[in-house]
């Protein structure tokens, strides 16, 4: 080969190992709720599994400040199923059974197969519902999957002693953490914890738990999670993920609690940590379904007291070496004196060997703005078609041209190496209205999901702005479905 072929090949390897930025329709299409209502929060939060059985992801939206059967803020869950006319109306409808005012059902969304028929189960949290009759106690309601889809709840979970404000389905998560089949994992980060032996017990407020219901009956052998000394207000399962960090073939169980105080050089008040309960098959004749004795403690970068460490939790393979991974937000993290509520984002890359505390691999932002609380929400999906999770993540803070809170989202494609501060590449916005200027308090990226809707092998990215006025009705809230496309590698000429 000559030198100018030898060139040529060089340049051209060159080129195709760039990372290459993912494409979107930037005419997205909007996701509106079939009747629009004045403070209902369309959007607040965004799920996509296959709860049809079709073979196609659909979308599911909270709306936690719906009215309805004459009550206030009882809430509601809209879905809208794959297919060619994705988000043309809404599929189906989930209420609760039982609604109360303030129970905020679909306030809290998650999916996942589990009673093990090969569709999707829509989970759904109502953190203010009445259980028993321990006001905000919290409720979580299952709806199997079908084929048709009827939209009952098939079976309710409530903590094993409801509790008074606990708000119980404020974080759910699905996985099977010890061998058994599906498991689901909620979090209460508001119950209060009692320690110490009578006469000398004490009430912690507020410090928090998570419970871990094992299937296939999820009634059985309930484990209960807390920190390992449990902190007033340090709101223990705020977050909950399910991801096989040690690559055991476990799921092993995240949970954060966004406001507990940690130890650094000087003490950082709600500074905020997740700590990490290892899956592992229980010993025979066990009835242990689950060590409660914590594995790992995972913490910011620059600890900094109010960031909000946890807020969101994420899991998925990021790096592409076939180890789930977690990206946790702190979208109150202040990046300077003057920058203050920037939010940012961490990624701990999962290992065989992972003890103790590890390190965060890296630190992702976007760009640095007072008050767009970067990693408020946070999607995993392949955006680019490259085979490996891009990371998605709201910032519904963002002021666009002068408007307050009107919101962005932005993504970091997959391809860099995961070290030191990385500087997320796509930005998203909602589209600009008729009169040229954004729509202040929208909030748009108060919610993010990834999901192939249109099955052309790339992620595409739903977003939720449950602040947006609809019909002259405000915060009726609306979504937004960006369709992704293949990018393209520039032609070259004559190099």
């Amino acid at each position: 080969m000559n030198r100018k072929g030898i060139s040529l090949a060089i340049f051209l390897l060159f080129v195709f190992m760039m990372p290459v930025a993912a494409q979107f329709n930037q005419s997205p299409t909007p996701i509106a709720p079939a009747t629009p209502e004045a403070g209902a929060r369309f959007g607040d939060e965004l799920v996509t599994g296959d709860v049809n059985g079709d073979g196609l992801p659909d979308v599911i939206v909270g709306i936690p400040h719906a009215d309805g059967g004459g009550r206030r803020d009882v809430g509601q869950v809209a879905i809208y199923f794959g297919g060619s006319n994705f988000g043309a109306r809404v599929g189906a409808t989930l209420q609760a059974p039982d609604p109360v005012d303030d129970a905020h059902f679909g306030a809290v969304l998650a999916t996942g197969d589990v009673n093990g028929d090969g569709i999707d189960d829509i989970l759904v949290g109502a953190p203010g519902a009445t259980a028993g009759d321990q006001v905000d106690a919290g409720l979580v309601y299952i709806f199997h999957g079908d084929r048709t889809f009827d939209t009952s709840s098939d079976r309710t979970l409530q903590a094993p002693t409801p509790q008074a404000d606990a708000r119980f389905g404020v974080s759910i998560a699905v996985g099977d953490f010890n061998g058994g089949g599906a498991d689901i994992v909620v979090g209460a980060n508001l119950t209060d914890i009692t320690t110490g032996q009578a006469p000398m017990q004490t009430t912690v407020r507020d410090a928090g738990q998570a419970y871990v219901f094992f299937g296939p009956g999820f009634d059985a052998n309930t484990a209960t999670l807390q920190a390992t000394t449990p902190e007033a207000g340090a709101r223990f399962g705020t977050a909950v993920a399910a991801a096989n960090l040690n690559n055991d073939g476990f799921k092993d169980v995240v949970v954060a609690g966004d406001r507990t105080d940690v130890m650094a050089m000087t003490p950082q008040p709600n500074a905020g940590e997740a700590v990490v309960f290892f899956g592992a098959m229980p010993a025979q004749g066990s009835m242990t379904q689950l060590d409660t004795t914590l594995d790992l403690t995972l913490r910011g970068v620059t600890i900094q007291a109010g960031a909000g460490f946890g807020r969101m939790i994420v899991a998925g393979d990021v790096n592409g070496d076939g180890i789930e991974d977690v990206v946790i937000s702190a979208p109150l993290f202040d990046t300077s004196a003057t920058l203050r509520d920037v939010g940012e984002a961490y990624v701990f890359q999962g290992a065989a060997n992972i003890t103790g505390t590890p390190a965060a691999n890296a630190t992702i932002r976007g760009p640095l703005a007072s008050f767009s609380y970067f990693g408020a929400s946070l999607a995993l999906g392949d955006v680019d078609g490259d085979g490996i999770n891009d990371i998605t993540a709201g910032a519904p803070g963002s002021e666009i041209a002068g408007q307050a809170s009107a919101g962005r989202v932005f993504i970091l494609l997959s391809g860099v190496q995961f070290t030191g501060v990385l500087s997320t590449s796509v930005a998203l916005q909602a589209p600009i209205p008729q009169n040229g200027t954004a729509e202040a308090n929208a909030e748009f990226g108060r919610a993010v999901a990834a999901a192939d809707l249109d099955q052309d092998g790339l992620a595409d990215v739903i977003v939720g702005a449950p602040g947006a006025t609809v019909n002259n009705l405000s915060e009726a809230g609306r979504g937004y479905v960006f369709f992704s496309s293949a990018p393209t590698v520039p032609f070259v000429a004559n190099p």
